[in-house]
């Protein structure tokens, strides 16, 4: 079965009062890869109020297969500069959620969705949810919540065989230094790997000198893991494409929401590279063809490679981007970052 991702995005304007007020601001980005066929808009009932409406389709039934999850962002000025904050739902099969947290809410969803499924009812079959106005309570949220705009990010994801095809999990350590790793995290870990590598950095240890490190016969110790990681085959992702942009080209950067997750390098090649493969080939005649893989050591002469605005969507903003190339190979330690920094302009400047 091709894998489930279901991406919805609500921005909410939550304003100062007696008590806290909320309101929807857009919803963008619904992607439901065949599983939810999303038109849903939110539109302005008056100057104070705004409304979700249109119409939901659940194409097949949904089980404790599937996994969703739920990420915060807070922009406290309202200019969509988004900071992740720290309350989430993490990972949780759907008939999980369901039986245990639905409760809390289905009361707010469903006098705007009658058919919205009910607590631990699950599984749940195909229909359609028509969505009549939906006004956001603020009685969904504590009264801690600071005011500003918020983005909450819905994602819906599937894996009912085992069999390999890994899906990312939301659970990750994010971009950090790694002196900060050292001083804020590593101690939590330090003792499950030093009796495998004596030489291993210690907490607080940075800047770390030149060294070998001999690893003897590391055994994978659970307590390293937190006791609610699902069961199952576990991957490290290996190839990842993060995005910068820098709008005033004054290389201030923000982290923009366009990537390529990470992504082995074969079905990198088999499923993704056809569509870039025509803007180098010409430059690096040797590159690696679509679904060349394994791809053998050589030379790429570089002739001369002028980007072409093709590869690039058009709602790409103009300004100055940073684009983060990184690769690494786990049974190797061998990895590859590349830092490339281009234009984006139109009419002739910038």
């Amino acid at each position: 079965m091709t894998p489930t991702h279901v991406l919805l995005l609500f921005l909410l304007a939550i304003a100062p009062a007696s008590s806290i007020q909320v309101m929807f601001d857009s919803v963008s980005n619904c992607n439901g890869s065949g599983v939810i066929d999303c038109n849903v808009r939110v539109h302005k009932i008056n100057k104070t109020t705004a409304a979700l409406m249109g119409e939901l389709v659940q194409n097949m039934e949904i089980d404790n297969s599937f996994v969703g999850s739920v990420e915060l962002h807070h922009s406290a000025l309202g200019n969509n500069q988004f900071n992740r904050y720290p309350m989430k739902m993490g990972p949780t099969g759907m008939c999980d959620f369901l039986d245990k947290y639905w409760d809390d809410y289905y009361e707010y969803a469903v006098k705007y969705v009658p058919n919205i499924m009910k607590p631990r009812e699950c599984p749940f079959g195909a229909k359609t949810y028509q969505i009549a106005d939906w006004i956001m309570d603020s009685a969904m949220f504590p009264q801690y919540v600071p005011t500003g705009l918020w983005k909450a990010l819905i994602e819906l994801f599937h894996s009912p065989l085992g069999n390999k095809q890994f899906y990312r999990y939301p659970m990750k350590i994010g971009p950090i230094g790694t002196c900060a790793f050292l001083e804020k995290f590593w101690e939590d870990y330090y003792e499950y790997v030093v009796e495998y590598i004596p030489n291993v950095a210690k907490p607080g240890e940075c800047p770390l000198s030149a060294r070998i490190y001999e690893i003897n016969d590391w055994i994978m110790d659970a307590r390293i893991l937190p006791p609610y990681v699902p069961t199952g085959l576990w991957r490290v992702i290996q190839g990842l494409v993060e995005l910068h942009h820098s709008p005033l080209g004054n290389n201030q950067f923000n982290r923009y929401p366009m990537k390529l997750g990470p992504i082995n390098m074969c079905t990198f090649l088999k499923s993704h590279w056809v569509d870039y493969y025509k803007f180098f080939a010409e430059a690096v005649p040797n590159i690696p063809k679509p679904g060349e893989c394994p791809v053998v050591a050589r030379t790429y002469p570089i002739n001369n490679l002028i980007l072409d605005a093709k590869m690039l969507p058009p709602y790409v903003p103009k300004g100055l981007w940073k684009a983060l190339w990184t690769i690494w190979d786990n049974s190797t330690g061998h990895n590859m970052i590349v830092e490339l920094i281009s234009k984006v302009y139109q009419d002739g400047y910038f």
